[in-house]
């Protein structure tokens, strides 16, 4: 009976250290598995964030695709207009360079003219003062001109 009740002694003193040591297995096992799912939602949250970021990258890239059709067509539109006026400003410089050398004959046309007028002015003055002179004394020459 002695040696029966040493022996269960052992036992229930192995059991007991089998159950401890099971204890502190699923005492590290729980702890890992806790470790683990924290890092599982850390790491799920960060995939949500990316899979959110990136719509939202993809919603704006859609916005700057439109935006960029519609700067496109306007350019399009506005290219043969921007050729236009290209064409139209220079012919109208063509057309003042042409006005300006036209005004330009004009002027030296006008100015010879002027000269001309003065000449015929100062011809007739003296031409008037000759008669007035003549007038006191006798015949007049007819004046050239």
């Amino acid at each position: 009976v002695g040696k029966l009740a040493a022996e269960v002694e052992r036992t229930q003193l192995v059991a007991q250290e089998a159950t401890s040591r099971t204890d502190e297995e699923v005492q590290r096992a729980r702890r890992e598995a806790e470790g683990a799912r924290i890092g599982a939602e850390e790491w799920e949250r960060k995939y949500n964030r990316v899979v959110q970021d990136h719509g939202l990258t993809i919603t704006e890239l859609g916005t700057i695709k439109m935006r960029h059709e519609t700067l496109e067509k306007e350019a399009k539109e506005l290219r043969p207009k921007v050729s236009d006026l290209a064409f139209e400003a220079e012919r109208a410089r063509a057309e003042r360079v042409d006005e300006v050398e036209t005004l330009k004959k004009r002027l030296e046309h006008e100015e010879k003219r002027s000269e001309i007028l003065s000449l015929e002015t100062k011809k007739y003055q003296e031409h008037l003062l000759a008669l007035a002179s003549k007038g006191e004394g006798g015949a007049v020459e007819p004046l050239e001109l």
